[in-house]
Order: structure tokens, then sequence, then C-alpha cells
């Protein structure tokens, strides 16, 4: 029976893992055993399912099998781990996004114009978010999405709380001066009012 001092190591030491980058099935069994319950953890922090959290680390986890040989360098393993992950994440949205159609809208709205102006300013929120590195989206996206506290957000990334806060807080101006740069102020207000 397996003790909790029996269990592999997290993160797993560089010799595991250019062990396990040459080919050794036990140390790369090792890095799998600690890795694919953190993984499945990780999902579920981010609003997954317990199903979907398993099959995506289970994919995560084939990932990480298949390009591991290509790790240059083994002391950024845990980084490139979860950036793997994060990569496996956004292709499951993607995804879903792909198979599931938009709702029917279930909001009435008197004025036609306000339906409009409605779905302008969505597109250019879309277009500003898409704009914006892809660290700035995934620090907006598990915030102010998903709505994880900085102290979850601080245990899934390399940052400390208070730089995350900071990040988020610089994020959310970037994305406010994009937006104003999609669809300025002047555009809304230049648009013909119903009569």
């Amino acid at each position: 029976m397996a003790t909790p001092d029996s269990f592999p190591a997290w993160p797993p030491p560089a010799t595991v893992v250019e062990a396990a980058a040459a080919g050794d099935e036990q140390a790369l069994r090792q890095i799998l055993v600690a890795g694919l319950p953190k993984l499945i953890a990780f999902f579920r922090g981010l609003g997954l399912s317990p199903h979907d959290s398993e099959d995506l680390a289970s994919e995560a986890s084939l990932a990480v099998v298949r390009s591991l040989a290509r790790l240059r360098e083994t002391a950024r393993f845990e980084p490139w781990f979860w950036r793997v992950a994060r990569s496996k994440f956004y292709d499951h949205l993607r995804e879903k996004n792909r198979r599931v159609a938009p709702p029917e809208r279930d909001i009435s709205l008197a004025d036609p114009l306000e339906a409009v102006l409605i779905s302008a300013e969505h597109a250019a929120v879309r277009v500003a978010f898409q704009g914006l590195s892809e660290r700035d989206r995934e620090l907006l996206w598990m915030r102010d999405v998903i709505g994880l506290e900085y102290e979850d957000m601080a245990q899934r990334l390399p940052l400390r709380e208070g730089a995350i806060r900071i990040a988020v807080m610089r994020a959310r101006r970037r994305l406010e001066s994009a937006f104003g740069l999609v669809l300025p102020e002047e555009e809304l207000r230049s648009t013909p009012q119903r009569q």
C-alpha cells in the first residue's frame, strides 16, 4: 500500500526529467503519476466538470509524453508542463465554442438601435480581447470570467499574489485602451438616435 512518502515529488527532479526525455519509462511513469492528479485539480479549478477534467488531463499527459524529448532545458520542466496544460485548456474551450451553437437571446429590447449598439460593443470587446497578449488574456480569463481569487491564481501561475493583482490591473487597463481603439466613444455617440 502506498504511503504519502512513497508518492513521487513535484516538480520532478531534473535527473528524472532528463531520464524520461531520454526514454526511461520508469522516470516517465514517475512524472505522470505525480502530474496527472495535479492536472485534474488544475482543470477542476478552471471550472471544468470532473469528467472533462479527467479527459483533458489525459490529453495533456499524452502531449507531455510526446513532446518531452523536445524540451531543451529540463530545469524549466514545470513552467513548460503548465504551458502544455493551459494550451490544452484553450484548445478545449475553442472546440467547445465550435460545437455549441450560441443560445437564443432571451432579452427583448424595446429599441432595435439598442440591440445594434450592444452587438457592436460585444464585437469590439472580442476584438480588443484577442488583441491582448496571451498572458493578459489568461489573467483576465481566470480572474474575470472564471472568477478565481488572486490566491488561487497564485497557486496556478509562477507569480506572487501581489504581482498577480498588479498584472490583472494592468491587463484591464490594456483591455480598456484596446477597446477604445476598436470602438471609440465618439462612434457610439455618433450613432443616429431613433426618432
